[in-house]
């Protein structure tokens, strides 16, 4: 009768740590599910490939169909409080706003602020037309490389001397 009356017992608190182990699961795996779809959002960013600008944010980012931040790498425009912020902004407006894009990564994917850091090229009647270059040759930014993303920094480098060196000769 002991031996029955304690086998009871037994089976009783396995059903209530059964219980108690089955409820601990359904709550993580709807914690991880939960979690898990946030994760798969952030951390699979646009990857390379051509995506629609959506959005001009100033002279040097954007936004993407997938609702992405990009940043153009290698130039820096005008800031909001300084001279040609808003020629900046227009400029990369009327060269790429609702065009499709094709992004290149270097070797970070986001800055400190989370945006998507890329190369990008617009393709323009069959001629794909290197934007972060585009925007310094006209004018609208400097070239300003940042270690590690230095992918083109020689040719660039050398392009942007030789266009200061031919727009300084044609001013003497």
């Amino acid at each position: 009768m002991i031996c029955s009356f304690l086998s009871f017992r037994e089976n009783d608190m396995e059903r209530k740590n059964r219980a108690i182990l089955i409820a601990m699961l359904l709550v993580s795996v709807s914690l991880l599910t939960i979690a898990g779809g946030y994760l798969v959002l952030r951390s699979f960013p646009a990857k390379e490939g051509t995506y629609k600008v959506t959005k001009i944010i100033d002279g040097d980012t954007f936004v993407i169909e997938t609702g992405e931040f990009v940043r153009l790498l290698s130039v820096n425009s005008p800031e909001k409080q300084h001279p040609f912020y808003e020629e900046a902004g227009k400029f990369l407006s009327h060269l790429i706003l609702d065009r499709e894009v094709r992004l290149e990564k270097d070797v970070r994917n986001r800055d400190s602020y989370g945006r998507l850091l890329r190369y990008v090229y617009l393709n323009k009647s069959g001629i794909e037309i290197f934007v972060n270059y585009e925007i310094v040759r006209k004018g609208f930014a400097i070239p300003m490389f940042v270690a590690p993303d230095l992918k083109y920094k020689e040719k660039n480098t050398t392009s942007m001397t030789r266009m200061f060196e031919r727009k300084s000769k044609s001013l003497h």
